[in-house]
């Protein structure tokens, strides 16, 4: 009697460890008509979107049918979006962070062997101008990542995840 509580336990936990793997879920699927390449946004995965209205909707999607999508608990169609592109949080915080960190450490070295008169090899309104530099290119960082338009022959789709 005791393995066959152990057999029904055994059983009901693979079930529910396979589950996740059989589920098929929906994903957006960006194609460019000239030249073939495709890239697939899963559902639940920040993105930014420009609409034909100039509205501008950021944040994880979910697909409401085959041709609408929410954010937000904005219902956006796929023919209304002009352009679309990944939004990743992480990547931004450690991008961004980590530039203009990088960038305000050289600005502050640099001003500090400018003051004191350090004589060395490197200059400090070398490093301050790199620093800027750097500073910059952390704010400009979100902006690096491409966006697809449709206007450039991508055209988006809804699509069943592999």
């Amino acid at each position: 009697m005791n393995n066959r509580y152990l057999y029904n336990i055994l059983l009901i936990f693979a079930f529910l460890c396979c589950l996740p793997i059989t589920t098929q879920g929906q994903s957006l699927s960006i194609k460019n008509t000239l030249n073939g390449k495709e890239k697939v946004i899963k559902e639940n995965r920040r993105i930014r979107i420009k609409t034909v209205n100039k509205d501008k909707f950021k944040g994880r999607f979910k697909i409401i049918d085959n041709s609408r999508i929410c954010i937000k608990n904005n219902t956006i169609a796929i023919q209304d979006i002009s352009y679309i592109r990944k939004d990743p949080f992480a990547l931004k915080i450690i991008i961004t962070g980590g530039l203009i960190y990088l960038g305000s450490s050289l600005i502050i070295v640099g001003l500090v062997f400018d003051a004191f008169g350090a004589a060395t090899a490197i200059s400090g309104s070398t490093l301050s101008i790199t620093g800027v530099g750097v500073l910059g290119l952390g704010f400009l960082s979100p902006v690096l990542i491409p966006s697809k338009k449709t206007k450039n022959n991508w055209h988006i789709e809804i699509v069943p995840s592999q």
